[in-house]
């Protein structure tokens, strides 16, 4: 295959090679490349020999270079060719619950495992053929994998792809291939929960520690479910129970090999009502993209930096827009706050998401629309912060293709997208207020 070079970047090793944009890519190493994998992997030698068609013409080139050090090319998409759409018909899938009229990105379904390895996207593997497994081993390809069950039948019917019932031969072969792996359970109640998912985590379990760690996460439900699979979300008992199962089995995990290997959700937590573990708990947070540990990350963070915090004397009016969920422990935290900024005048404010429904309380998921519809009759003043997760396109829009440009219109005030992540709003705060030098 021959790769069309969109850009060069001066002064890389390229592009002293003499390489240029509009130039075709057809061998790094005398190894033929058809996508970003084949790309990054050979182009990360030390000196690799390129060869390429300039002008007509057929040539060869030794980049002079450091093992991993950026060729420098660049290409018309980011992985060259085309995104893999997934071919599943999940019955659980959120992308099947989107309301209608929003912009085409926000239906399209990715099961790439390309993505999995360059970008931390879980994957099903059912797009995955004997030569994309192979490829994986040997790259060493570290990935991100979306198992819900073991149990063959049960996977096929969750997920209505007759591929699926692959997973445990192909989860066994990276394992035996080097390969490691993070998974994921979407936990649907009365389908692959109780029995199914003590099943599931310990045939995962035995994979360890090519399997490292495993998510046990809540099926989210819109209310825009028209025709598909009947599901309900799990009640406080239940959510209870899979809390119970996962800090057990942790518990015997971890005497053995120094893991607990298996988190529950932090939702599960809010849903049981139950205290969020501490920190040191989520280890080294190796499921925190998927929920896992995001809230005990919040308060151990902001409670550290708090501390460290010199008295503030500015007055300072702030406003946090957030979703129901995190709502209860941002206003702990802010709470807190105010022992060293005793002149702020802080208030977090819950959206409730109508876009998607009630049921949908995380940040991440609140929209402009909801904004706008909640907030503007309150006349917002002073700084007013948002999770900059509630941000999708060049962290600039909603997922209702609202711009934060047209929603700070709306309420009158510029809306500050801050990182979701730990301590980050409290740093902005505390500056705000003049609480000395933030460390």
């Amino acid at each position: 295959m021959s790769v069309k070079i969109a850009k060069v970047n001066k002064h890389a090793p390229a592009y002293k090679a003499g390489i240029r944009a509009g130039a075709l890519l057809h061998r790094i190493n005398g190894n033929d490349i058809n996508d970003r994998l084949d790309y990054d992997f050979y182009s990360s030698e030390e000196d690799p020999v390129f060869e390429y068609e300039q002008n007509g013409e057929l040539l060869e080139a030794v980049l002079e270079k450091d093992e991993y050090e950026d060729a420098g090319l660049e290409f018309e998409t980011y992985l060259i060719d085309c995104q893999q759409h997934c071919k599943n018909k999940c019955v659980f899938c959120f992308i099947e619950q989107n309301p209608a009229g929003m912009r085409d990105a926000i239906y399209f379904k990715d099961d790439d495992s390309r993505m999995s390895f360059l970008a931390g996207n879980y994957i099903t593997m059912t797009a995955v053929d004997d030569a994309e497994l192979e490829r994986m081993i040997r790259y060493k390809l570290n990935v991100n994998i979306s198992v819900h069950t073991t149990e063959p039948e049960l996977r096929v019917e969750m997920m209505k792809n007759p591929a699926a019932a692959k997973i445990n031969d192909q989860l066994k072969r990276l394992a035996e291939g080097g390969v490691k792996m993070n998974c994921q359970i979407v936990l649907c109640p009365g389908i692959n929960d109780g029995a199914h998912l003590e099943r599931t985590v310990r045939d995962l379990a035995a994979l360890y520690p090519a399997v490292q760690s495993v998510a046990v996460v809540p099926v989210g439900l819109t209310e825009h479910r028209d025709g598909l699979t009947p599901l309900r979300l799990n009640t406080p008992e239940e959510s209870a129970a899979v809390i119970d199962f996962a800090e057990s089995f942790g518990r015997e995990f971890v005497k053995e090999h120094g893991t607990s290997f298996v988190f529950a959700a932090d939702e599960f937590y809010i849903g049981a009502g139950r205290a969020i573990p501490p920190a040191e708990y989520y280890e080294d947070y190796p499921q925190y993209e998927n929920g896992v540990g995001m809230l005990a990350s919040l308060l151990d963070e902001s409670e550290a930096l708090i501390n460290s915090l010199s008295t503030g004397g500015k007055k300072a009016t702030v406003n946090v827009i957030t979703g129901f969920a995190a709502a209860p422990y941002l206003r702990r935290v802010i709470e807190e706050l105010r022992e060293k900024c005793p002149r702020l005048e802080c208030e977090v404010h819950a959206v409730r998401n109508d876009f998607f429904g009630s049921s949908v309380t995380v940040a991440g998921l609140v929209t402009g629309t909801d904004i706008c519809g909640q907030l503007e009759k309150l006349k917002l003043k002073g700084y007013v912060f948002i999770p900059d997760t509630m941000l999708r396109y060049e962290n600039d829009m909603f997922l209702d293709s609202m711009t934060l440009k047209e929603v700070s219109k709306r309420l009158g005030v510029k809306l500050r997208p801050v990182p979701a992540a730990g301590a980050a709003l409290v740093r902005e705060i505390a500056e705000v207020c003049g609480c000395g030098r933030i460390r």
